[in-house]
């Protein structure tokens, strides 16, 4: 290097407010207003001092300077620093340089300044090719990258205004490498055309388990052998990176085009969640496309809103876990006018009369549902609480006895008859939904409803200590013909009487 000067310095000034004096490197007390070379203020100091006063963040000169603001610098010439930067001035080579030459070194190890095959000089890889004194970077196709990853090169290529769907091939055994497509096999009705396959689709998948690639080796070392995946793909053509067991079933999935015409075939397979997993970008946007119509299969999540400006057709069910917001709701299969749309527990509604007219109960029951039964159009509710169909017109039975001293004793009916000799007989099945018993005065004694001279079970209602009690909560059932009886049960009841309250059972 050329050394311009030997002579250090450092010219620096005391700027600091008021009567502030600053020490410098502890030597020199530097007064308000005045100016020095330190160098020849400290004439023993060294350079390497002086530079290490400046360091931040600890240097004394560097807190005076730039922290407190007490000190400014004038000018400086520090050889250590100034003379180690590189410039054209200070470099010695055994030429002079020029525009487009790079500094080099001789064969006798000295420095000058040549012109440089700059091409020879880069670094560069694939897709980036050199032809003579040309860099350039080629298109994309199926096996290279290029102005797009061969990735996306056959994503864009297998756009279309074209329906796309999943066609497969069945394959059972002595697997070559390249494997050649020959079938549309997953449904019927389109023969097989290598020009409709969407390059760089293909999956393999092992016949046993659809959600899983093929094995190099069969049995139990398939355990722990290799998985077989597709490497490229283009048109009829599959590479592998390794060949399935001979005894291996596998199933090659594959996107084509339908030509125009064509729909999905009845009999079509979805491809499984392994192929959907490995061609991903396909799924999530090769089938968005701003015009014709289109059969888009597999699940499809939005995570946010979907706007449809048109008609929304579900051919199929419909499932909404969340909120349905409608200005209006037209449900038109199976709707007449009067109708109501009634749903069952899990959710399954149907268009029916309301109520609905029948000869027999409607399957989908709910608490206070009505329906009238035919051909007799008797009025029914589902009574929830009783989990059966209840008349909407209720039948009293009515027994009482004109005595002041009744013990265990069964009520009198019409004419004064007792009921153990006849009584009213249930003009169809019925369901006892209440008991209503009074007394002349406050006393204990028990309601109770008996057939056949013999107690129907639950068919009870405890007097205590009163004059009066009743429930409406029963639900006992009888059957059609039965000659119902009130009886009295106790000792001394005076004046007992007993209402018993049916309701029709359907």
């Amino acid at each position: 290097m050329k050394i311009t000067s030997a002579v250090s310095s450092l010219v620096i000034k005391n700027v600091a407010t008021g009567q502030k004096v600053v020490r410098v490197l502890g030597s020199v007390s530097l007064v308000p207003g005045r100016t020095i070379d330190v160098f020849k203020a400290i004439p023993a100091i060294s350079e390497a001092k002086v530079i290490d006063s400046l360091r931040a963040p600890h240097g004394s000169l560097y807190k005076e300077i730039y922290l407190n603001k007490n000190l400014k610098v004038i000018s400086h010439h520090l050889i250590l620093l100034d003379e180690s930067n590189v410039t054209l001035g200070n470099i010695r080579a055994e030429n002079a340089p020029e525009s487009g030459k790079v500094l080099s070194v001789s064969s006798e190890s000295k420095l000058e300044w040549i012109y440089g095959d700059m091409a020879a000089r880069l670094q560069y890889s694939p897709p980036l090719k050199q032809d003579g004194d040309d860099i350039s970077l080629p298109k994309a196709d199926a096996f290279t990258n290029g102005y797009l990853s061969k990735d996306d090169w056959v994503l864009f290529k297998g756009k279309s205004k074209g329906l796309r769907i999943w066609q497969y091939q069945d394959f059972d055994g002595d697997y070559s490498n390249p494997l050649i497509l020959s079938k549309f096999e997953n449904g019927d009705g389109l023969s097989f055309n290598g020009n409709l396959v969407v390059d760089g689709t293909a999956v393999a998948v092992n016949r046993k388990d659809y959600n899983s690639a093929p094995r190099v080796h069969g049995g139990l070392r398939s355990m722990f052998a290799s998985k077989v995946h597709v490497t490229q793909h283009v048109r009829d053509t599959v590479f592998f990176d390794n060949l399935p067991v001979g005894e291996q079933k596998i199933r090659v999935f594959f996107l084509v085009i339908l030509p125009d015409g064509f729909s999905v075939p009845s009999d079509y397979i979805p491809p499984t969640d392994y192929v959907r997993a490995t061609r991903i970008e396909y799924f999530d946007a090769i089938d968005i496309d701003s015009g014709g119509a289109k059969s888009i299969f597999g699940d499809k999540i939005f995570n946010d809103s979907m706007g449809v400006k048109g008609a929304l057709d579900i051919g199929d069910g419909l499932s909404v876990s969340g909120g349905i917001n409608s200005d209006s709701l037209q449900i038109r299969e199976g709707s007449l006018n009067g109708y109501s749309l009634v749903s069952n527990a899990i959710g399954d509604a149907s268009w029916e009369s309301s109520p609905v007219v029948s000869s027999s109960p409607p399957p989908n029951s709910y608490n206070g549902r009505m329906w009238i039964k035919s051909p007799e159009y008797v009025s029914f509710i589902y009574d929830g609480n009783r989990s059966k169909w209840v008349g909407l017109d209720g039948l009293q039975i009515h027994g009482q006895k004109n005595s002041t001293s009744v013990g265990n004793s069964y009520m009198n009916g019409p004419d004064n008859i007792p009921h153990n000799i006849t009584s009213m007989s249930l003009p169809y099945d019925a369901v006892l939904v209440g008991l209503i018993a009074t007394g002349e005065k406050e006393q204990s004694w028990i309601a109770e409803v008996h057939v056949g001279n013999r107690l129907s079970k639950d068919a009870v209602l405890h007097v205590v200590n009163s004059d009066y009690a009743s429930t409406m909560n029963l639900n006992v059932d009888f059957k059609q013909g039965d000659k119902v009886q009130l009886f009295a049960s106790g000792s001394s009841i005076v004046m007992p009487d007993i209402v018993a309250i049916f309701k029709q059972k359907a």
